[in-house]
């Protein structure tokens, strides 16, 4: 583990104390109730210790149980401190679409690779780092290692499929309220890539 790793697991773990120390607070006073208790210091000093740190009192008694609460303040510098030391707009959007509400929300998906599900991709594409070797793709461009390419590459695997998809799925809403519909017939396919009105992809 590294030392910025050490670092943001400290802030996480005075965090996680002080919430564990509220939580069990009340259970802690009904198990002492017929004897005297007098104030923990130790935990009276991690709460200066986490006011100073982020220049803030600590979060009232009925939200401090949660640990969210004691780890916003201290995400939202880490965060302002990692979207600082970029600069790049590829990093930035990277950060910024990684932090969206629901991103996570890949996870629960199964890597099944014929579908283009593949964790090794989604990990990657997430912390920007180089999961191929940079090569020459079939439509005429150069694929970087960041493997961004098949976002957009109209020859991408399962493009073709995912497009028919659509289409479906846009023709049979279109159907229910009686729309006449034609779909485009098959084999008008340009050799350049192009559509049959020979301008759009």
């Amino acid at each position: 583990m590294g030392r910025l790793e050490i670092h943001r697991a400290t802030l996480l773990a005075l965090s996680a104390f002080l919430a564990s120390a509220a939580g069990t607070l009340d259970l802690q006073d009904e198990i002492q109730s017929s004897v005297v208790v007098i104030e923990d210091t130790y935990v009276s000093n991690l709460k200066a210790k986490w006011s100073t740190l982020h220049s803030m009192p600590p979060p009232d008694f009925i939200s401090s149980a949660k640990q969210s609460v004691w780890d916003k303040p201290a995400v939202n510098t880490e965060k302002t401190l990692l979207l600082s030391s970029y600069s790049g707009g590829y990093h930035l959007a990277r950060l910024a679409a990684v932090s969206a509400p629901h991103s996570s929300d890949w996870l629960n998906a199964m890597p099944i690779s014929a579908c283009g599900l593949r964790l090794d991709n989604a990990v990657g594409l997430r912390l920007g780092v180089g999961i191929c070797t940079p090569h020459d793709c079939p439509c005429g461009k150069t694929a970087d290692a960041r493997g961004t390419h098949w976002l957009s590459c109209r020859l991408a695997f399962g493009m073709t499929a995912r497009r028919h998809e659509v289409n479906n799925l846009v023709w049979r809403a279109l159907c229910k309220p009686t729309f006449h519909l034609l779909k485009e017939p098959s084999g008008l396919v340009r050799d350049d890539g192009k559509g049959p009105d020979g301008s759009t992809l």
